[in-house]
Order: C-alpha cells, then sequence, then structure tokens
C-alpha cells in the first residue's frame, strides 16, 4: 500500500508538473502581450516579495506535517485531533500576522526598491492582493499537511492541477476585458479558493479530520512541540527563502526590471526542473518518516540511498540537456525578445546538480529530525551567497547576472553541499566517504559521458535557426541521456529492483533499457 500511494504521488505530481508547464508555456506569452516588459518584471519582482512573507510559517507546516506521522494510525485518540486543532490555531494566527505584514510591505518599500512614479500603485496593489491570496492558503494549511501525512499527495496534486486550470481560465478572461496587470492577480485569487474548497473536501471524504467525539483542545506542551521542531526547520526556510527568492529582487534593485523580466524568464526552466527531481523524494519522505516511527532502520537505509542517489543522477541528465536547449527554448517561448548567454546555463546546471543534493539530505535530515548545525550551515550559504552578490553589484567590473550565478554556485560547494552529505552519513553511522562518493558515484560517471557529446552537439547545432536547433538538442542529447540514466546513472540494486517490480508488459523494454538478461545479471 505505501508503494502504491508513493507511485500515485509521483505519477500525479508529474501531472501537476505538467499542467504547471503548460500554464507557464502559455502564460507568460499571454502577459508579454498584453502588458510592457518593466510591468512583467514587476509582476515577477512583486511575486518574489511576497514569497518572503512564508517565513512567518517559521517552520511550523514541515513539523506538523512530521508530527501528524507518529499520530495518524491512531486518529482515535486525543494526540491527534490535539495536534490537528493546534495547527489550525497556528495556522489561522499565521494568516492575520501575513495580512498585516503585506499591507506595510506595501506602504513602506516603495523608495527602497526604487518603484517608477507610473508603477507604484500597482506595486502596492500587487503586495497586498499577493499576500492575501498567501493568508487564505495559510488559513487552510491543515487541509495539505493531513493530506501529506497520510500520504495522499495525489489527491493534493489533482486539486492543485485544477485550480492551474481555472487560474488560466480567469488569467485569460481578464487580460481581454481589460484588466491589465490586475489579471495575474485574479488569477490566483480563483486558483486559491478552489485549491481550498477541494482540499477541504477531500479531507472530509477520506475521514481524515479527528472523528466526533475525540476534538480536544491543545495544551502548551503541543504547541511548545510544535514550535519545538519547526524552530530547527525555520532557519532552513529562511536560507531556502533568501537563496530562491533574492535574485529577482535584486536583479531589479541593481539592473532594472527589464533585466527582472529576463532572469524570471530564463530561470524558469531551471526551476521547474528543480521540482520535477526533488518531487521524486519530497513524495517519498511521509514513507521515510513512518519507516522510523516503526523502527523499520535498514529499510529506511536502503531507500534512503535509492533515492538521493536517482536524484542526483537525473540532475545530471537534466542539467545536461538544459544547458545546451535553454536558450533556443526561451527565444521561441518569448518570439526572440529576452535570451541571455549560454555560460550562464552551464552555471545553473551545475547550480542545479549540487542544489538538488542538498535538498534531498536536507529533506531526509528533517524527517530524522536530527538537523544539528545543517540550519545554520545552509544560512551562512545564502548571507555569503546574497552579500557577496550585493558587493559584487557595486563593483561595474564584476557586476551582472555571471557573477551572481558563480557565487551561487560556490557558496552551495563550500557550505550546504558537504555539510548535507555529512548529516546523512551521521545519522546512518555511514563513513562520509560512503555517501559522498559510493552513492553518487553513478552520478559521476554519467556526468563524465554525457558532458562531451553536449559540448559537441551544442557546437555543431549553433549556426541552425531556433526551432531545429532545440529539437536537435532536445531529441539527440535527450535520447542519449536517458538510455545513459538508466545504464550508468543507476546503482544496481536500484535496477534490479525496477525491473523485478515492474509489470508485465514493461519487463521486455525495460530489459533493454536497463540491460537486464535473463539470468538476472546486469550489463
Amino acid at each position: 500500500m505505501r508503494l502504491k500511494l508513493y507511485v500515485r504521488s509521483v505519477f500525479s505530481g508529474y501531472a501537476l508538473l505538467a499542467t504547471n508547464i503548460l500554464y507557464t508555456l502559455a502564460a507568460v506569452p499571454l502577459a508579454l502581450t498584453y502588458l510592457p516588459r518593466a510591468e512583467f518584471g514587476l509582476w515577477a519582482m512583486t511575486s518574489q516579495l511576497v514569497t518572503f512573507l512564508n517565513l512567518v510559517d517559521a517552520g511550523t507546516a514541515a513539523a506538523v506535517g512530521r508530527i501528524l506521522i507518529d499520530h495518524k494510525d491512531r486518529k482515535d485518540g486525543s494526540e491527534y485531533s490535539r495536534f490537528v486543532v493546534s495547527a489550525m490555531i497556528i495556522n489561522l494566527l499565521q494568516a492575520l500576522i501575513i495580512l498585516s505584514l503585506a499591507a506595510a510591505v506595501s506602504l513602506t518599500l516603495v523608495p527602497v526598491l526604487r518603484i517608477p512614479l507610473q508603477h507604484q500603485e500597482a506595486f502596492r496593489v500587487l503586495v497586498f492582493g499577493q499576500g492575501t491570496v498567501l493568508a487564505i492558503q495559510f488559513a487552510f494549511r491543515p487541509f495539505v499537511n493531513l493530506l501529506v501525512a497520510h500520504q495522499r499527495n495525489d489527491l493534493g496534486n489533482c486539486l492543485n492541477s485544477v485550480a492551474l486550470i481555472i487560474g488560466f481560465g480567469v488569467l485569460w478572461l481578464s487580460f481581454a476585458l481589460g484588466a491589465g496587470i490586475m489579471s495575474l492577480l485574479w488569477s490566483q485569487f480563483a486558483g486559491a479558493i478552489v485549491s481550498v474548497l477541494l482540499g477541504g473536501l477531500c479531507c472530509r471524504n477520506l475521514r481524515l479530520m479527528p472523528k466526533t467525539g475525540t476534538w480536544r483542545w491543545p495544551t502548551w506542551g503541543h504547541f511548545m512541540e510544535v514550535f519545538g521542531l519547526g524552530q530547527r526547520v525555520f532557519l532552513l526556510v529562511v536560507a531556502g527563502q533568501i537563496i530562491n527568492a533574492s535574485p529577482t529582487i535584486i536583479v531589479a534593485r541593481t539592473l532594472g526590471l527589464e533585466a527582472a523580466a529576463v532572469w524570471s524568464v530564463c530561470t524558469r526552466p531551471f526551476l521547474l526542473l528543480f521540482q520535477v527531481i526533488t518531487r521524486i523524494f519530497d513524495y517519498s519522505t511521509p514513507a521515510l518518516a513512518e519507516m522510523m516511527v516503526h523502527g523499520d532502520h535498514d529499510r529506511m537505509l536502503s531507500r534512503s540511498r535509492s533515492l538521493i542517489g536517482l536524484s542526483v543522477s537525473l540532475s545530471v541528465a537534466a542539467a545536461a540537456v538544459f544547458v545546451i536547449s535553454n536558450q533556443p527554448f526561451v527565444h521561441i517561448w518569448t518570439h526572440g525578445t529576452l535570451g541571455w548567454a549560454v555560460w550562464n546555463d552551464a552555471l545553473l546546471g551545475i547550480w542545479l546538480i549540487v542544489q538538488c543534493s542538498v535538498h534531498v539530505h536536507t529533506g531526509l535530515a528533517i524527517q530524522t529530525k536530527k538537523l544539528e548545525l545543517l540550519p545554520q550551515v545552509l544560512l551562512l550559504q545564502a548571507v555569503v551567497f546574497i552579500g557577496g552578490t550585493l558587493m559584487l553589484a557595486f563593483q561595474s567590473k564584476f557586476g551582472g547576472i555571471t557573477s551572481m550565478l558563480a557565487l551561487a554556485v560556490v557558496a552551495t560547494l563550500v557550505f550546504g553541499f558537504p555539510y548535507s552529505m555529512r548529516r546523512t552519513a551521521q545519522y546512518f553511522q555511514t563513513p562520509l566517504k560512503i555517501v559522498g562518493w559510493a552513492w553518487n558515484a553513478p552520478a559521476i560517471q554519467l556526468m563524465i559521458l554525457l558532458s562531451p557529446p553536449a559540448a559537441a552537439l551544442w557546437w555543431l547545432t549553433e549556426p541552425l535557426n531556433e526551432i531545429p536547433k532545440l529539437v536537435l538538442r532536445i531529441v539527440l542529447l535527450g535520447t542519449f541521456a536517458s538510455i545513459m540514466f538508466f545504464r550508468v546513472g543507476l546503482d544496481r540494486s536500484v535496477r534490479e529492483d525496477l525491473f523485478l517490480r515492474a509489470p508485465a508488459y514493461m519487463k521486455r523494454p525495460l530489459r533493454v533499457l536497463i540491460g537486464y538478461q535473463q539470468h538476472g545479471n546486469i550489463l
């Protein structure tokens, strides 16, 4: 049952991601058609600015989800209901705080960010409006926690897909009716309302809420347990927000709104790939936590190693295709209006690999509840990245997007990358060289195999027009990378397990793909 729920979560997650990709592919050109580039950059900047309000969560969402796993097998017990009520109270208070902060930010940051006079009113409305959307999502977050704790991510993914489809319909209609930049805001409102309503309906029908007669008010100790784990996760959230949301704001502040538009569009495929890769591990965390609760240490070690190795190898394959395909894709997508140098994509490709590695090791540490100094190390990485970027921004010789990306890669390799692996090694009492080398050896071999053909294909196809260039790069390198991912990028035990668990109709193509012979050997 655990495997079925995981498979459903992964496939529905990719369906959601496909919906998100289609939404983005359609929404960005639609917005650029109706909006000047500066207004689109304003939207990109305010969207990233509002994401900092997520820090109000203070790590409680991850804490509640993890704690509910400890008690979900006893829904009739009082502890389950006390933690559900604790989450409701905490999230409602956080929603009110977000509304207050959104109002304050919309009124105070105009001069700090040097928003042009003609865009100041739109800035205020966008910030407060997006803050209101976020507050709605926070107020009803317990529905999400319950679905995640019971390993029903598949339902959450389906309802979010529906919300995206409805949101796009509202976006298109609003643009057609002349709502301008506010169309993006109405779209978000529609998606949030649909997501909240469907989430509540799912929890009710699955009977995930505490049963009648078992509801109990939480004690102060229940709140302290949530905040105790939450405060350890909070610094991770802060570091993540700084690393992921700050670049757009910095680019807008130092290089202008049009540069922010370029950054937003050119990094969109990178962000989507990051989601594709990390969801494989993220959807497994409730099951890994359940193994931990039940004391199944050996199985948890085996599954963690397989999932981490798979995620890193997949990031290598994805990075190779991304580096040589991003610019022709962006040029086609935006009709040649936006783009940047290919070395920026190369730096993003390296960052994708190391960030995915840090993400999966950090996610595992959260489930074990043993973070040690990991939050402080990742926060130091964020401070070095942003502090160094701001210093370089005032040096015209070294400023710009390329310097910022190079600094992001270096900071991750120095801080988060080695220490997150150390936490995994210490938890499983395994030598660091095993976690750092043996677990990543297939990914390293895959990187060595893919780099020369990727560089050669980029050079050979560069003189072509954008469409044939993109098709050839994705088809040729994508096919080769896919085959090598299964044959080289996956550990032997993972390939054997994949073949043995596959349905009968998949065994023949898998035998060819991974080199599995009748007698059970892997080529």
